[in-house]
Parts: C-alpha cells; sequence; structure tokens
C-alpha cells in the first residue's frame, strides 16, 4: 500500500438501512408518535454504528500500515464535520437575535462555545437542570449534545486503541517463543520427511540356474535402490 492512500473497508449496504430507521426512529419520538416512545434509542444505534466503523477503519490502517497516524485522522474528522457546524452555528447566532429575548442571549453565546469545543453535552447537563428536565428554556443548539459525545469519542478512543494494540503487541512477542516451546506435540507443526532419491532402474540378468540348456533371462531389483540426503542408504 503507497504512503499516499489510506486503508479503507468494503461499503456495507445493510448499515445504510440501519442509520435510515435510527432517523425514523428519533423523528418520530420528536413528533410525538405514542407508538415508538423509545425512538429516542435511534441516537444510541448512531452511536454504535460509529464506534463500529471508527474502529474498523482504526484497525484497517494498523493492519496496511503497522501504525495509526493520528493527526491525520483527526484532520478528515474536522473537516468532515466542522464546517456544517459552523454554518449551524452561524445561523442560529443570527436568527436568535431577531426571535430570543435579549436575556437569553448570555447563555446562547456559552452554548455555542460549548458546541464548538465539542463539549456540548456537559453543557446542556449543566444548563438550567438535566437535558431532560421540562423546566428551563432550551436552547437552540441543545441537539449538538451527541456531537459533543461523538467528537470526544474520536479523540479519546484512537488513543486507548493504539495503547491497547502496543500491549498486544509486546504480550505476543514475549509469550510467543515460551508458547511455542510448551506447545504439545500435536500443536507443533508437522515435520515432513525429506524426499528421497532413487537410481536404481530395474535390470534384466542372466540365470544360470535353469533347468534348460542356454542361459534364460529373468527379472531382478537391486538391494539398495534408494539414497537419502547425504548418502544414507534406505
Amino acid at each position: 500500500m503507497s504512503g499516499t492512500s489510506r486503508a479503507r473497508i468494503a461499503y456495507q449496504p445493510a448499515l445504510d438501512g440501519v442509520r435510515a430507521l435510527a432517523v425514523a426512529a428519533v423523528l418520530a419520538f420528536h413528533g410525538g408518535v405514542a407508538a415508538l416512545p423509545g425512538g429516542f434509542l435511534g441516537v444510541d444505534a448512531f452511536f454504535v454504528l460509529s464506534g463500529f466503523l471508527i474502529t474498523s477503519l482504526l484497525l484497517a490502517e494498523h493492519r496496511h500500515t503497522g501504525r495509526i497516524d493520528l493527526v491525520a485522522f483527526w484532520g478528515r474528522r474536522v473537516r468532515r464535520l466542522l464546517p456544517a457546524l459552523l454554518l449551524v452555528l452561524l445561523v442560529v447566532l443570527l436568527v436568535s437575535r431577531k426571535l430570543m429575548p435579549g436575556t437569553e442571549l448570555g447563555a446562547l453565546r456559552w452554548d455555542e462555545l460549548a458546541a464548538l469545543g465539542y463539549v456540548a453535552n456537559w453543557r446542556m447537563a449543566n444548563r438550567d437542570g438535566d437535558y431532560f428536565a421540562a423546566t428551563g428554556s432550551p436552547s437552540p443548539l441543545q441537539h449538538t449534545w451527541s456531537l459533543g459525545i461523538e467528537e470526544q469519542f474520536y479523540l479519546l478512543w484512537p488513543l486507548l486503541l493504539i495503547a491497547l494494540l502496543a500491549w498486544a503487541a509486546r504480550r505476543g512477542a514475549a509469550a510467543g517463543p515460551a508458547s511455542r516451546s510448551r506447545s504439545p506435540c500435536w500443536a507443533r507443526p508437522a515435520r515432513r520427511s525429506p524426499p528421497r532419491r532413487c537410481s536404481a532402474r530395474p535390470r534384466w540378468t542372466a540365470s544360470t540356474t535353469a533347468p534348460t540348456p542356454g542361459p534364460s533371462r529373468s527379472w531382478s531389483a537391486p538391494r539398495s535402490p534408494c539414497r537419502w540426503p547425504g548418502g544414507a542408504r534406505r
């Protein structure tokens, strides 16, 4: 694999179907559909899918290159998520100045800074009580709490995964020779016998014991037709 290319994983269409179901469940939950009271679990489904895909990408990169480039990984995440987040923050700021009372603009600025720093989950949990509390004025950036959790995962999980891979490599290198020496005979690689080199060919010899006058021909094989490598006769 070239140094400029990066590891990829195979596209799995089934994951798009899971995403679609998760989106539908979340929309139904916020729309007040009584038949789907647990639709908020669609966010958890997104978290699971994100963790699976990111871990697969990191392991594929480690398998192909022997390392994980953290700077490149974090750079891809920033380029993927930051432009859309900046656009949302700008639109919310402009619209809120027209629609929200001035007494709430101070709290909104803190919400925007928390969203920009990907710690909105902590901000929303401590803003006028719990996130799920019905009291208090909801923030127009309340939905960014899930993005904060996702970005925190992107920041911490690759570090933990690199540490786990390094620990597994050291443990395997230290236990490899000892484990091979203690392995039972049926678990060891089979030793193949060296090939034999046979040079003898059937030959015709004259027999002098024939009852009839004149020699007769009979077939006989040599007593030592084959040699093992090294010259030992077999």
